[in-house]
């Protein structure tokens, strides 16, 4: 029989550690800890936990981080999942459908607005027995810098493959000439923390969209300055004096990933701090750059123009309460604003 609690942030620490380093990613520090669970500006983040209840044994974990959104122009707080697990010893469904139920019944229940959940593949069984449905799919999007590693796949002898990588080297850079070329904006590296040009940027970028999830300073400062996973860069843009956009991005061995990218409505200053992302990717070596978007997006329009073409990506997964007030704002794929930066860490 498997019981389900809620784990208690300071004395299970240890319990979650071992069961998402056992299950997930070896990543998972004492430090990785404080900082989602504990550190997030919206919030303290819950935990599941389920356990064998003949032998005592931890099995399972559910998780989810708050997140403050605007919906329809409205703040409410939400709930990013994020990390799931179940032991080797008791992969079934049934284990996983008692801490999914666990983990959404306050979202169910209308105490929490709803959440949203970025899923594998494998999970969406557990989504289909739930009754819920994949709300859209947040489609990857690619774009080669490097013509290195494939040709060491195709060609064997490095006398014959190396001037080959330089010449489509130069090709691909050659591609994006146009998009250096009649720059309106003016695009500075920013160090140091986010400040409130950045929130003020996103009280006015937000009330573009449906379903935006909040990138105020506090935010912004914990998902990225303090994140220790990876340190990220970010560029803004700057038009007649005053802030207007930017972009984020990390470089991770030999690939680049932008997370997130905000802008006001300008004509072509979103490409301008794409091409500037890439642009700097690539002087660190970076073999390839991907970023995430849900096809139809505006924001594909741009990938596209610089260059990114279509890969697979992953589900988005949305609940709400039934007949709740926010049904049919927050299923609706057509609603969100979605970047990397808004899936789970």
């Amino acid at each position: 029989m498997i019981a389900i609690r809620q784990a208690d942030l300071v004395g299970d620490r240890q319990v979650v550690l071992d069961l998402v380093r056992d299950n997930l990613t070896d990543e998972a520090t004492v430090e990785r800890y404080e900082w989602l669970y504990r550190k997030n500006p919206d919030g303290d983040g819950k935990a599941w936990i389920a356990s064998d209840e003949a032998s005592g044994e931890t099995v399972g974990i559910a998780s989810a981080y708050p997140r403050l959104m605007q919906v329809a122009g409205e703040q409410v707080t939400c709930w990013n999942l994020g990390e799931f697990a179940v032991s080797a010893s008791h992969r079934s469904l049934g284990p996983a459908l008692r801490l999914q139920r666990a983990c959404l019944g306050p979202v169910l229940e209308g105490t929490v607005a709803f959440s949203y959940d970025n899923p594998n593949e494998g999970f969406l069984a557990v989504y289909r027995r739930l009754g819920i449905p994949v709300t859209a799919q947040v489609a990857r999007y690619l774009k080669p810098l490097r013509v290195d590693r494939r040709l060491a796949r195709w060609i064997r002898s490095r006398m014959i493959a190396r001037p080959l990588s330089l010449l489509g080297n130069g090709l691909l850079r050659l591609r994006d000439v146009p998009l250096r070329v009649g720059r309106r904006f003016e695009i500075r590296p920013h160090e140091g923390p986010f400040d409130m040009r950045f929130t003020h940027l996103h009280e006015r970028v937000s009330r573009r969209y449906t379903v935006y999830g909040g990138r105020r300073a506090e935010y912004l400062n914990w998902r990225y300055r303090e994140n220790p996973l990876h340190r990220s860069r970010v560029l803004t843009a700057w038009y007649k004096g005053e802030m207007a956009g930017y972009v984020v991005f990390h470089h991770r061995l030999v690939d680049g990933y932008i997370t997130d990218l905000s802008t006001e409505e300008l004509p072509g200053l979103p490409l301008e701090l794409l091409a500037a992302s890439v642009e700097t990717l690539r002087r660190v070596g970076a073999f390839t750059v991907s970023a995430w978007a849900i096809p139809g997006s505006p924001l594909v329009t741009v990938l596209r123009g610089a260059g990114f073409f279509q890969m697979k990506g992953y589900p988005l997964v949305v609940c709400t309460k039934p007949g709740g007030p926010l049904e049919g704002l927050v299923t609706e794929a057509g609603n969100w604003f979605v970047t990397r930066g808004d899936s789970d860490t």
